[in-house]
C-alpha cells in the first residue's frame, strides 16, 4: 500500500510502471490517506509500501542492510522461534527500492528478536534485541544461531527492551552503542568490551533520558535534509502510532524539548534502517500489515568508495632492504550531491608507515583524496597489514603487503670484525696477502637485479701501520650468485708487528648504489730480515688487477 502527501509527481517519476499501478489504486482508496506526515516534513517526503517480504513469518522485527541490495529482517518477532531472514530488493534507475526479488532465505535464528539490529563497526557482529526475556544478543559473522546471549535485567536495563543503535561516524558521540528499554521508555548508554572469542561483554550502563512511547527503530539522520537542520534520530514509537524527530546531544542521544512528529497513523512501528544507496528510511511493521515501508525525500548519504576497493590490496611488491616504496591510497566520496564524507584512515605500523597526509578525511559529493603509504623493509621476506578506512559513508578495509629482499653477504671463513693474518714477511723484498671473499648467496629472481646486488662503494685502510697494507682488487658490483675476492698486499719496510684496519662502505641495508653497512676487519703481518724497502717485480701475481670472480655453481 502507498501513501503520500504533495510532491506526488515528483515520486511518481521516480517509481516503475508497476509501483505506478499500484500509486493509482491507493489514490482511490479514500482510507489509505491514514497515514500523515507532520507540518515540518509533509511538503518534501513521500512513502512507499514494499508490502509483507514473501517467506518472512510476522510479526515483523529489526531490519538492516546485509549489502546494498540484501535486506535483513526479523520475522517471528518476540517469540520463541524468531528469526532473521535475507531477502533481495529491486531498485529503480535511480536506486531507491521499489520491491523484493524473489522470497526470503533463513540467516540465522535469533529467538524472540524485537525492533533492534545493527552491526558492531568494529568487527562486524550484528546485534539484536528481544522481547519480553530482555537479552541482548550477538551473531559472529558467518553463524547460522546466535554466539552470545546476554540478560540486560542483570546489568540495571529495566525489562524488557527493545531496541538498540551504534551511533554512525560523522554524529557526535560516535561510536557509542545505545539500548532503548521499549517497557520502561528509557534510553542507555551501553559500555562494551571485547570478550577474547569474537564477541562483546557489557562492561557499564548508564542511564540517559526517559523516552517514553515504546522505542523501536532508532536510525540518525544528518543536518541538511528538509526539515532537519541539525543532526537528529528518527525514532520509532510503536505505543503512539508514530515515527518522531529528535535533534541529538554530544552524546549522540536525543533532546526530548525538540521532538516532532515525522509520520503518524502507524500500526506497530518496529525496526529501521536508512539505505546507503539512496538515504531513504526504511522501517517495518509489528503487525500493522507486518509490512516494509519506504520513506524518500532524505538528502542521499555520503558514501565511501576507495582505489584499492574493500578488501583490496596496496601490493608494494619486491623491495630492497634498506630502500622504501610508496603507493596510493584513494578515498573518494561517492555518494549523492550535497553530501558530505568524514571519518578517518588507520595508521600504519612495523615496515609500514602512513597515510600521508595524517588529516581527516572531509569530501564533497564527487572529490577525492590520495592517502599516501610507505613500506620501508627492515628484513627479508613477506609482510602485511590490514588498514581501515573509518567514515561516515561506511568502512573499507584494505591490506598493505610487500616482501623485503636485499644481497645475503656471507663472509665466511673471514667474518666481519675478525684479524687476518698477512703472515710474516720474512727477507729482502718479501710482502704478504691477505685474501677477502665476498659472497653474495642470495637465491631467487625478483625481476630486478638492483634489488639483490651487492654494491662495494669505498674503502679505508685505518691505523698506526695503515701504508704498509694496499688493497689491489678494484671495487666492483657482486650480484646475486656471485663471489668477489678482495686481495690486499702487506709491504713492510721494516722489521716488526704491524697492524692496520680495513674498511668496505657497500650498499647492503640500502637502496641500490646508497651508501649503506660498513664492513670491517683487523689487518695484522710482521717482518723480519728486512733491510730495505720491499718492491713488485712486474711478474708478481700480486700486480694490480690481478683479482678473482666466481660464480657460484649449486
Amino acid at each position: 500500500m502507498i501513501v503520500t502527501k504533495f510532491k506526488l509527481v515528483e515520486r511518481l517519476l521516480r517509481l516503475s510502471a508497476a509501483a505506478m499501478f499500484v500509486w493509482t489504486l491507493v489514490i482511490a482508496c479514500p482510507q489509505a490517506q491514514a497515514q500523515v506526515f507532520g507540518t515540518d516534513f509533509d511538503m518534501d517526503y513521500a512513502y512507499l509500501s514494499l508490502g509483507t517480504p514473501s517467506g518472512v513469518t510476522g510479526p515483523l522485527g529489526g531490519i538492516n542492510f546485509l549489502d546494498n541490495d540484501t535486506l535483513l529482517i526479523g520475522g517471528s518477532a518476540n517469540n520463541s522461534n524468531g528469526s532473521i531472514y535475507t531477502i533481495d530488493v529491486v531498485r529503480d534507475a535511480a536506486n531507491h527500492i521499489t520491491g523484493f526479488n524473489g522470497s526470503a532465505s533463513l540467516f540465522s535464528t535469533a529467538p524472540n528478536i524485537d525492533g533492534g539490529l545493527s552491526y558492531h563497526p568494529d568487527n562486524g557482529v550484528l546485534f539484536f534485541t528481544t522481547y519480553s526475556n530482555n537479552m541482548l544478543g550477538q551473531i559472529k559473522p558467518g553463524s547460522t544461531t546466535p554466539d552470545k546471549m546476554i540478560n540486560l535485567t542483570d546489568l540495571g536495563i529495566s525489562s524488557s527492551v527493545g531496541t538498540l543503535a551504534f551511533v554512525p561516524i560523522g554524529f557526535a558521540g560516535a561510536g557509542q552503542f545505545k539500548i532503548a528499554s521499549y517497557n520502561a521508555d528509557t534510553w542507555y548508554t551501553v559500555g562494551l568490551t571485547p570478550d577474547g572469542s569474537g564477541t562483546f561483554d557489557v562492561t557499564s550502563v548508564s542511564q540517559s533520558i526517559v523516552t517514553g512511547n515504546g522505542p523501536e527503530g532508532i536510525v540518525y539522520i544528518k543536518g541538511g535534509s528538509a526539515g532537519f537542520t541539525n543532526d537528529s534520530i528518527l525514532l520509532s514509537e510503536y505505543s503512539s502510532n508514530r515515527v518522531r524527530a529528535y535533534e541529538i546531544d554530544n552524546n549522540g542521544d536525543p533532546i526530548l524539548a525538540t521532538g516532532r512528529d515525522f509520520i503518524t497513523g502507524l500500526s506497530g512501528a518496529e525496526g529501521a534502517i536508512i539505505d546507503p544507496m539512496t538515504g531513504d528510511f526504511l522501517f517495518s511493521t509489528f503487525g500493522g500489515g507486518d509490512q516494509i515501508l519506504v520513506v524518500s525525500g532524505f538528502e542521499a548519504p555520503a558514501l565511501l568508495g576507495t582505489d584499492p576497493d574493500n578488501g583490496g590490496r596496496l601490493n608494494f611488491g619486491f623491495v630492497r632492504i634498506g630502500d622504501t616504496s610508496t603507493m596510493d591510497l584513494t578515498v573518494t566520496n561517492v555518494g549523492g550531491t550535497g553530501s558530505t564524507l568524514t571519518g578517518t584512515v588507520d595508521t600504519a605500523t612495523g615496515d609500514f608507515s602512513g597515510p600521508q597526509p595524517d588529516d581527516a578525511i572531509s569530501l564533497m559529493a564527487g572529490d577525492s583524496a590520495l592517502k599516501s603509504f610507505t613500506y620501508a623493509p627492515t628484513s627479508a621476506g613477506f609482510v602485511q597489514e590490514a588498514i581501515t578506512v573509518n567514515t561516515s559513508g561506511g568502512s573499507n578495509t584494505i591490506t598493505l603487503q610487500g616482501i623485503g629482499v636485499g644481497p645475503v653477504v656471507d663472509l665466511a671463513p673471514n667474518p666481519m670484525g675478525s684479524t687476518l693474518d698477512a703472515g710474516t714477511a720474512d727477507g729482502p723484498g718479501a710482502m704478504g696477502l691477505i685474501e677477502i671473499d665476498l659472497a653474495n648467496t642470495f637465491m631467487g629472481a625478483v625481476g630486478d637485479d638492483t634489488l639483490t646486488a651487492l654494491s662495494l662503494l669505498s674503502y679505508s685502510i685505518t691505523g698506526p701501520d695503515a701504508g704498509l697494507f694496499t688493497l689491489l682488487t678494484p671495487l666492483d658490483v657482486i650480484m646475486a650468485g656471485e663471489t668477489l675476492t678482495l686481495q690486499i698486499k702487506f709491504n713492510p719496510v721494516t722489521d716488526g708487528d704491524f697492524e692496520a684496519a680495513f674498511h668496505l662502505l657497500t650498499d647492503l641495508n640500502a637502496a641500490y648504489g646508497e651508501a649503506g653497512t660498513e664492513l670491517s676487519w683487523n689487518l695484522i703481518g710482521s717482518a723480519s730480515n728486512v733491510p730495505t724497502p720491499a718492491m713488485f717485480g712486474p711478474g708478481l701475481l700480486l700486480a694490480a688487477g690481478m683479482f678473482r670472480r666466481r660464480r657460484r655453481t649449486s
